[in-house]
C-alpha cells in the first residue's frame, strides 16, 4: 500500500499551486488531514482559475473535460474527432460547498455562493447563490446575506454555537 506524503511541511496553497491552479490571494481550503478531503482538479488543473478571497471546501471536483463524447464516435462511424475541453474560472469571495462539481467551461462570478453537493453545468453571474443538481439559481447574495444574520439571532443556532465554542475552546465575542 502506497502511503502518500511530503518530504516537507506544504500548505494545502503550495501543494496545489503546484499542480497548475491558477490561485488569487487568500484563497482558502476547508480540507481534512487526509488527501481524500482535497479538491480533484482533474488532468489540467492548469484550465482552472479561484480568485482572491475564495474558499473551496473539502471533496470538491473540478471537470475540465468531457470523454464520454467518445461514445459518440463509435456509435457514429460518420461522427468526426470530437473533444470537449473547457476552462474553469471562479470569481473573488466565493464559496464552493462540499462534494459540488464544477463541469467544463463553467465561470462563477465574484461574491456567489455554490451549496453543497451541487452540479454546477451553466456559468453563474456575479452576486447569486446556486445549489441543485443540476444547480440553480437559489437568491441574490444580498438576500442570501439578509438570511444569514438573521439565522445568526436564532435561538438554536447560539446554542449550537456555544456547544461548538466549549468544544474547540474558544471564547465568545
Amino acid at each position: 500500500m502506497k502511503i502518500f506524503r511530503h518530504r516537507k511541511k506544504e500548505t494545502p496553497y503550495e501543494v496545489i499551486s503546484k499542480l497548475g491552479v491558477n490561485l488569487g490571494t487568500n484563497v482558502r481550503f476547508i480540507i481534512w488531514p487526509h488527501s481524500w478531503s482535497y479538491p480533484d482538479f482533474g488532468s489540467e488543473p492548469y484550465l482552472i482559475s479561484i480568485g482572491d478571497d475564495t474558499c473551496i471546501s473539502f471533496g470538491v471536483t473540478f471537470v475540465t473535460h468531457d470523454a464520454a463524447i467518445h461514445v459518440c464516435e463509435k456509435y457514429d462511424k460518420k461522427c468526426p474527432k470530437l473533444v470537449h475541453f473547457g476552462k474553469i474560472s471562479i470569481g473573488k469571495n466565493c464559496f464552493i460547498g462540499c462534494h459540488s462539481i464544477i463541469m467544463p467551461g463553467v465561470i462563477i462570478g465574484d461574491n456567489c455562493v455554490v451549496g453543497a453537493g451541487s452540479i454546477v453545468t451553466k456559468s453563474i453571474p456575479d452576486g447569486q447563490v446556486w445549489a441543485g443538481c443540476p444547480a440553480k439559481f437559489i437568491s441574490t447574495i444580498d438576500d442570501y446575506t439578509k438570511k444569514c444574520i438573521k439565522h445568526n439571532k436564532d435561538k438554536d443556532n447560539l446554542a449550537a454555537y456555544d456547544i461548538v465554542c466549549k468544544h474547540r475552546q474558544i471564547k465568545k465575542d
